[in-house]
């Protein structure tokens, strides 16, 4: 690209071809995808570009066309990708961890109540932008809070889970959103039934 893109702390790559990153090996080329260091450093490029940003997850249900996408393409790297445990049966995980991961970590726990996102090929970001759901549950009835950061007035936001405005397969919040963290909440149980429920999800 001819136009200059802000210092970050992250990662820029030009020209990157979206066939070899998506599930679905189609795609033109994108004309800058960044990885992000951080929630700061996200914040730091939205703010200093006017180029037009998108966002992609594990990329497992979108099609790039062949004409490519122009401008930014945020990508949440593996500095997103963490999941830990908090108190009270409670799980942070970042935007770009992946939902089976937050299943099997969960499990691991003894914490019950997000098998069903076993079975889910997509990100923490992705499943609350999109609200995803399987097997009788959605990211709705076991998220507690989120962080996102809103594209339009280049904020941080946290909101609560009944703030989102959850319906299926979606919510109701205005504008464009980068979803960078949650939090889950779940109920104890034995870790034996767990992976139990876990498998037969799989199967």
């Amino acid at each position: 690209m001819l136009v200059s893109l802000p210092k970050v702390h992250g990662i820029y790559c030009c020209n990157i071809s979206m066939s070899k990153m998506t599930w679905l090996n189609v795609g033109g080329q994108a004309d800058v995808l960044f990885k992000p260091r951080d929630i700061e450093d996200l914040i730091c490029l939205i703010k200093n570009t006017e180029l037009p940003i998108n966002v992609i997850g594990a990329t497992s249900n979108i099609i790039v066309r062949d004409s490519g996408i122009r401008g930014i393409t945020v990508k949440l790297g593996k500095e997103f990708a963490y999941i830990k445990c908090k108190s009270n049966n409670s799980i942070v995980a970042g935007g770009a961890a992946l939902l089976s991961n937050l299943a099997y970590f969960a499990g691991e726990q003894k914490i019950s109540g997000l098998e069903f996102l076993a079975g889910i090929p997509g990100t923490v970001g992705g499943g609350i932008e999109m609200n995803a759901g399987a097997y009788g549950s959605d990211i709705a009835s076991v998220v507690h809070s989120i962080k996102a950061v809103n594209l339009e007035d280049r904020n941080l936001y946290e909101f609560l889970s009944e703030e989102m405005g959850y319906v299926y397969r979606g919510h109701s919040l205005n504008g464009q959103w980068i979803f960078v963290e949650a939090e889950f909440k779940g109920v104890s149980s034995e870790y034996e039934i767990i992976l139990r429920r876990l498998k037969e999800i799989i199967e």
